[in-house]
């Protein structure tokens, strides 16, 4: 027997982990990049 409760809270919590850690590195190399970009305008 299977509690889909409990089945369902594990799966939605492994997909917003999943997300959330994927939103992070997206907002970190955009983050990297605008840094990068600054630091070319002040080498210019």
């Amino acid at each position: 027997m299977v509690d889909w409760e409990l089945a369902v809270k594990i799966f939605l919590f492994g997909l917003s982990t999943v997300f959330g850690s994927l939103a992070a590195l997206i907002g970190a190399i955009y983050a990297f990049g605008r840094i990068l970009k600054l630091l070319e305008k002040k080498g210019n």
